[in-house]
């Protein structure tokens, strides 16, 4: 029964994320690449009722895609560093919410997409010691393994909305009075913000040099102005004074669409709340594959 027994525990021992992955990634290389679902979380859409932090306001109708490529330098068998570049897009709605809501966001009705280009940098620690065990003196890691990475990176975006059957720039309509004199504190936004990518991901090799992962990542950006909303509705006037008068039409039409499904009826008085002041942020779910240019260890 031993011999019959013995050769069979050594036939799963690969699939119990205990395998002889004998070898040494410190001082190495690898890339990786992933890509799946995004989900944006910010002023516009999400789920009923006052705007919520975070994944409680999470609607899957604002899935979008994003791909990254990553550069990284395996420091040890514990901690890397990570350079990734990637892009995608990310959208919501007011219409989104069910008619039921009774919050005033899907009466707001306003709506955007913008495309998102990220480069970041940071570190990862990587616990392949997490299932590991020792043969004839020798540490053997394991095939599964969790990771974490933190960073800090920069973002490219350029919020547009639909109108009139055709996607519209909204940064320099100054929606919100950036840049108006009569709004001193509020400033014209940047295409370009820094952002904090925090990661958790768990990693299975399929051997000592390929392996796949599942890693969900939260950016947390510095503006509130991903979605083109932040705070409260201007004097749709001032548009005049500093926009031509094709922009300032079209200004004034955009920055209060609550008319367009209230019988023509504008809810944007001066004063009254278009956003939240929070900063935009938005999740992954990526899907991938890393390979690490390991050595063999030598005894």
């Amino acid at each position: 029964m031993t011999k019959l027994i013995y050769p069979l525990l050594l036939g799963l021992l690969p699939f119990t994320g205990l395998s002889q992955l004998d070898v040494n990634y410190t001082g190495t290389w690898g890339v990786m690449v992933q890509t799946g679902p995004s989900w944006f979380f910010g002023d516009v859409g999400g789920q009923p009722g006052v705007g919520k932090p975070f994944a409680k306001d999470w609607n899957l109708l604002g899935t979008t895609g994003n791909f990254s490529a990553s550069a990284i330098y395996n420091n040890s068998d514990r901690l890397a560093f990570r350079l990734e570049a990637g892009g995608g897009m990310l959208k919501s709605a007011d219409n989104y919410l069910p008619l039921t809501d009774k919050s005033g966001r899907r009466e707001r009705n306003l709506s955007f997409r913008t495309p998102i280009y990220e480069l970041a940098a940071g570190v990862q620690l990587n616990y392949r010691f997490f299932v590991s065990y020792a043969v004839d003196n020798e540490t053997v890691k394991g095939r599964f393994f969790p990771h974490g990475f933190v960073g800090i990176g920069a973002f490219y975006s350029d919020p547009q909305t639909r109108y009139q059957n055709q996607w519209v720039k909204l940064r320099h309509l100054r929606t919100e009075g950036q840049g108006m004199a009569e709004y001193p504190d509020r400033e014209p936004y940047k295409a370009i913000n820094l952002f904090v990518p925090v990661s958790l991901g768990l990693n299975y090799y399929l051997n000592e040099g390929v392996g796949l992962h599942l890693e969900c990542t939260w950016r947390k950006s510095f503006t509130d102005y991903v979605d083109d909303v932040s705070t409260r509705y201007i004097n749709p006037d001032l548009f005049d004074k500093y926009l031509a008068p094709d922009q300032a039409k079209l200004a004034r039409t955009l920055h209060d669409r609550s008319g367009e499904i209230n019988g023509g009826v504008n809810i944007g008085q001066e004063g009254a709340i278009r956003g939240l002041e929070s900063n935009d942020s938005w999740v992954t779910l990526s899907f991938g594959v890393t390979y690490n240019f390991w050595q063999k260890k030598y005894y």
